[in-house]
């Protein structure tokens, strides 16, 4: 997405809807697949080019946005199953730094530090993906 650009949101759930539903019957068990895919891809060639549903990404592209999707909807999908899940140190920051980026590009870097050091809260509606 480029900066200042939003997402159609609308047009996204019903995607996200047929995305849950191809978990099927365990979801754990897909969406530790979708980790080892892209553990695999990690390792491949940086410039292997994939396909996705906004079109083809460079692997080095795709790694840190696909880190952001699995850490949050991995975090919604164990909180609206009431499971704990745990993440590495090392994968939460890399996408917290992703958002952080990505916020900043989007004009709410001040916003952000400001909320991350304690010295404001986040403005109402505040989002790293919107």
């Amino acid at each position: 997405m480029q900066t200042g650009e939003s997402a159609d949101f609308a047009a996204v759930v019903p995607w996200g809807r047929q995305a849950g539903e191809a978990l099927g019957a365990d979801p754990a068990a897909a969406f530790r697949g979708l980790t080892d895919r892209v553990a695999r891809l990690a390792a491949a060639d940086s410039g292997e080019l994939i396909e996705t549903i906004a079109g083809g990404m460079r692997v080095e592209s795709y790694i840190p946005t696909s880190t952001v999707e699995l850490v949050v909807h991995g975090l919604d999908i164990a909180a609206a199953a009431g499971v704990p899940t745990a993440f590495s140190r090392r994968t939460l920051a890399e996408a917290a730094a992703v958002l952080a980026r990505t916020s900043v590009e989007l004009g709410q870097g001040p916003d952000l530090l400001a909320a991350l050091t304690g010295r404001t809260a986040l403005p109402a509606g505040f989002s790293a993906v919107s």
